[in-house]
């Protein structure tokens, strides 16, 4: 509905809606208006809400300012009443002898003779309207207060606060370090390549910056493990990491093959680099990039040996050019002697 009226788009009687009834038609038309389905028919939804119930507020405070009649029959009674009265007094008039009624006297009396006795009256008993407390400059405190229940409310029990994805990435590389460490420590287990693989491979590790955290806490691992931080420090083979599954490690992350730019990064790769080299000689094998590098250089040449660009003819040129621009160089030197 797109009318302008809350009263309406809520299905209610403007004159005789409370702030109760608003409430439960707000809570009717939330169950079917879905703040993450639709904002925009949600917020229009707590637009009308608070419009509504603004309007009831200022409904029930002016009512409680104006006096509240009874009915039509006892302002006809009183008109009745005035008019008899009226009519005696006329008629006492007419025959020259006015008798006092007992509402006239009583009227005379209670007036004041002077100022002092009307300012010495007293204030109880005067008809003084009675103090409603309502106040258009005096608001209630807290409007929503009694609302706790205007937005659905969930059974379940309240989701934990999620975790930045970066300490998530941390806490799963610091946890697959812990493992790798316990495996060192079973000697049956650590020889075998499906063990080190099944820590390796985890679905956590999938996403690049995963991997690369990995790749470089697994890579200062083994660093620090084989001695590199030691003053005297000598590279050399674990003996509780054997050389094949370390061929294997670096055929994964390729540590040897790389040149970072940090000097951290270089002196660590550098020393896994001395450590593959240990490790082929040890087992006769070597890592797959260096299988292609040896395959790449023992490749023969064939066919002639084309000629380079540069032939006799541009050393010659070349020689020419230095030569001239030594001249120029001599002689805007000797220009600027000659001036100074």
């Amino acid at each position: 509905m797109s009318s302008s009226d809350p009263f309406q788009y809520f299905e209610l009687d403007r004159k005789t809606a409370t702030q109760s009834d608003v409430k439960r038609a707000y809570a009717k038309r939330l169950k079917t208006t879905r703040p993450e389905d639709d904002p925009a028919a949600f917020m229009t939804l707590r637009s009308k809400l608070d419009s509504a119930l603004q309007q009831v507020k200022w409904r029930e405070q002016n009512e409680a300012l104006t006096p509240d009649y009874e009915d039509e029959d006892f302002e006809t009674e009183e008109d009745d009443e005035d008019t008899d009265e009226n009519e005696a007094v006329l008629t006492d008039i007419a025959s020259g002898a006015p008798e006092e009624t007992p509402d006239r006297a009583t009227a005379e009396t209670d007036i004041p003779a002077n100022e002092n006795d009307l300012d010495n009256s007293s204030a109880s008993d005067m008809d003084l309207p009675d103090l409603t407390g309502a106040s258009w400059d005096e608001p209630d405190d807290d409007p929503w207060a009694e609302e706790p229940d205007l937005e659905p409310q969930s059974s379940s029990a309240p989701a934990p606060a999620q975790t930045p994805f970066f300490l998530t990435d941390a806490e799963r590389v610091r946890s697959a370090i812990e493992d790798i460490t316990d495996l060192l420590n079973r000697p049956s287990d650590r020889v075998k390549w499906a063990n080190w693989t099944a820590i390796l491979d985890r679905e956590a590790f999938d996403g690049l910056d995963v991997f690369q955290l990995l790749s470089s806490e697994l890579r200062a691992f083994l660093c620090r493990h084989t001695g590199m931080g030691d003053p005297d420090r000598q590279v050399s083979l674990p003996p509780d990491i054997p050389a094949s599954i370390l061929i294997k490690i670096d055929d994964r992350f390729g540590w040897s093959q790389q040149s970072r730019a940090d000097w951290y990064s270089r002196d660590q790769n550098i020393w896994i680099s001395r450590l593959i080299d240990l490790a082929e000689r040890a087992t006769g094998t070597s890592t797959q990039a260096n299988q292609q590098k040896k395959a790449w250089t023992a490749k023969p040449v064939t066919g002639k040996i084309q000629p380079g660009r540069m032939g006799f003819a541009s050393a010659g040129w070349l020689i020419f050019w230095i030569f001239i621009r030594i001249l120029i160089i001599i002689t805007v030197i000797r220009l600027i002697i000659d001036l100074f």
